[in-house]
C-alpha cells in the first residue's frame, strides 16, 4: 500500500496490524514486487473533466483498469477532518467555503474510511469494483459551520 502515513493510510496500516493480516507498504512498482492486487484510495467523482488532484485519481485509475492488475477504488465524499486542520475550509472572515456552493456533502471520517478498507482488505480479493464512501449525514457548508462553531 503506498501513502501509509496519509490521513486514511496511517489508520489503514494500524487496522491490518491489528487484524494481523499481511501487507507491504511503499513498492515503488506494484507488479514487479508481486503485488495482485491494488486497493486505490481515490476521490469523489473523479473523470477527465474534473480539476487538479481529482483528475489525476481518474488517471491513475485509468492506468490501474489497463494494467491487467485486480483493483478496487474506494471514493469517499469528502474527509470531516479537513474542518479541523489548517483553515479547514474557514475564510478570515468566518465563512465556509467550498466546491459544494449550498449543495448537501455527506462527508465521511477518515477513521471509516479506514475500517471500510480494511474490510475490504481482510475479505476475499475482489477487483474491478468502485466504492463511493459517504457519511451517515448530508448537511450543508452553512450548517457545518453552525456544528463545528458551536
Amino acid at each position: 500500500m503506498t501513502a501509509a502515513t496519509g490521513t486514511i493510510g496511517r489508520h489503514l496500516v494500524r487496522a491490518l496490524a491489528e487484524a494481523d493480516v499481511p501487507f507491504r507498504a511503499l513498492v515503488r512498482d506494484a507488479r514487479t514486487a508481486g503485488v495482485s492486487w491494488v486497493v486505490k484510495m481515490s476521490a469523489w467523482q473523479p473523470g477527465p473533466d474534473t480539476k487538479l488532484s481529482v483528475r489525476a485519481h481518474w488517471e491513475i485509475e485509468q492506468h490501474l483498469k489497463a494494467s491487467g492488475l485486480a483493483w478496487t477504488s474506494l471514493q469517499p465524499t469528502g474527509y470531516m477532518q479537513n474542518f479541523f486542520t489548517g483553515e479547514g475550509g474557514f475564510t478570515h472572515g468566518g465563512a465556509l467555503e467550498g466546491p459544494y456552493g449550498a449543495g448537501r456533502v455527506a462527508y465521511i471520517d477518515a477513521y471509516d474510511i479506514a475500517a471500510r478498507a480494511a474490510a475490504l482488505l481482510t475479505g476475499p480479493p475482489r477487483g474491478g469494483e468502485t466504492y463511493a464512501l459517504t457519511g451517515p449525514e448530508a448537511p450543508t457548508h452553512e450548517e457545518i459551520a453552525r456544528m463545528v462553531r458551536g
